[in-house]
């Protein structure tokens, strides 16, 4: 018997070896992945039977989260809420992309005197109402009946976005389980205003 007789065998011997063992492993790697995750879904509904926890959203419209970086028109954005304890942790970070419609607002907290001032002249407004008025009320009369806000709001560009930020973020689909998607509104969390005796830098 030749070199080559007696060295083909033994290969074959060997590929058979390493090609079972790779196959029980990934077989066992695959049933460990398996019950972990049905160990998932019966402690998470263990869990919310017993008030632990929210029942899970079947839909998720809009997140709450943390801008980690901004690579052109896309944000990396650390989720915040709503957030899936026993979800993948992929999603923890999502990808939001910014287009020519998405809505962009930035929210700044109202100088609490003025704010102060337009609920008193609103509950002044309200008490001056008769019963029943509601249901004959013109558009500017309903406007009127529209609590005023604790903050300002003012439409802006992709230019105010900036890493550390808190922002929501409004979305037309179904985003629960999607990594990346496009954002329809993004609103900039409330930041105080500036004051003459504790002035806000950037």
């Amino acid at each position: 018997m030749t070199t080559n007789e007696k060295i083909i065998p033994l290969l074959c011997l060997v590929v058979g070896l390493v090609g079972g063992f790779a196959l029980g492993f990934g077989m066992e790697k695959s049933s460990e992945s398996k019950n972990l995750a049905n160990y998932q879904e019966s402690l998470k509904a263990r869990a919310t039977s017993m008030g632990i926890l929210p029942p899970q959203m079947m839909e998720v419209t809009r997140l709450f989260g943390l801008i980690k970086s901004i690579n052109g028109q896309t944000l990396v954005v650390v989720v915040q809420a709503p957030r899936d304890l026993f979800g993948d942790p992929a999603l923890d970070e999502r990808n939001v992309t910014i287009d020519s419609n998405t809505k962009i607002t930035l929210l700044t907290q109202k100088d609490s005197a003025v704010f102060k001032r337009e609920m008193d002249e609103f509950q002044s407004r309200m008490n001056a109402q008769k019963p029943g008025a509601v249901f004959s009320a013109t558009p500017s009369e309903l406007a009127d009946r529209v609590a005023p806000e604790f903050f300002d709001k003012k439409i802006v560009d992709i230019s105010e976005l900036k890493v550390g930020q808190t922002i929501s973020i409004t979305t037309a689909e179904n985003v629960k389980d999607q990594k990346s998607f496009v954002a329809t509104a993004i609103e900039i969390e409330a930041s105080p205003i500036a004051t003459a005796t504790a002035p806000v830098t950037r």
